[in-house]
């Protein structure tokens, strides 16, 4: 987190995480320097984790531009477990491969829930896959705190269930986006036409407020239910 840079952008991140406390102690527990200069707890409270003059990884782009996009940017992460799958969803992906079922098929399940890779990225055998899925949410009863995209819309980079944004960390969110832009001179743009969309030229070449989704094709933060009015209307 050394070295002041000025901004020209702001980007909003969601933790695939727990809670705000459960985000900062995970990253207490690297030595990579991977972090976020705010986090958004569900109750609307802000944390700041750092000094935003500095800087910390946020992006974790595979290009050149990587290390001066995290310097020149102010990351937000919204606590929130992010994309959910159904146990039918799991059940199915063992089944194409020779397993048994091991999930629910009318809950939504969180964190490890894509096939297992290791180190190298080499995938490994289905019996290793969705150790750690977290069991989250009732499908039919539960219907409040997840979204789904169904076809046509979804799936959004390849999930269909999304955990919902709470309302006062929305509210907190486009608070502190409209702050961090008036006291850093970051521009009040968002980016035009679909605003979930990957664009490579983004990077260097645009100022203003993006999402990680905008910046990296294999991120699905922020989701599109997140409602772009809210924030405009936050700029007035």
């Amino acid at each position: 987190m050394q070295d002041v840079v000025p901004k020209t952008q702001l980007y909003l991140h969601h933790t695939v995480g727990g809670s705000a406390i459960s985000t900062y102690n995970y990253w207490e527990g690297k030595t990579n320097r991977v972090a976020t200069a705010y986090i958004i707890e569900r109750d609307g409270t802000i944390y700041e984790v750092f000094d935003p003059h500095y800087w910390a990884w946020h992006l974790g782009l595979k290009t050149a531009s990587n290390t001066i996009a995290n310097k020149q940017s102010i990351g937000i992460e919204i606590a929130s477990e992010g994309a959910l799958r159904s146990g039918a969803e799991l059940n199915n992906s063992l089944a194409a491969n020779g397993q048994p079922d091991r999930f629910e098929n009318g809950m939504l399940y969180a964190f490890d829930i894509d096939p297992a890779r290791d180190d190298t990225g080499k995938l490994l055998p289905a019996s290793q896959w969705y150790k750690h899925a977290k069991r989250l949410y009732n499908i039919s009863t539960d219907g409040a705190k997840y979204v789904d995209f169904p076809v046509p819309l979804g799936p959004f980079r390849g999930y269909t269930y999304f955990d919902t944004y709470d309302p006062k960390q929305v509210i907190s969110t486009n608070w502190l986006v409209n702050q961090l832009c008036d006291q850093f001179n970051i521009p009040k743009v968002l980016v035009t036409g679909d605003r979930f969309r990957f664009d490579a030229s983004l990077i260097t070449g645009f100022s203003g407020v993006l999402t990680h989704t905008n910046v990296r094709q294999d991120k699905s933060d922020l989701c599109p239910s997140w409602d772009w009015s809210l924030t405009e209307a936050a700029f007035q």
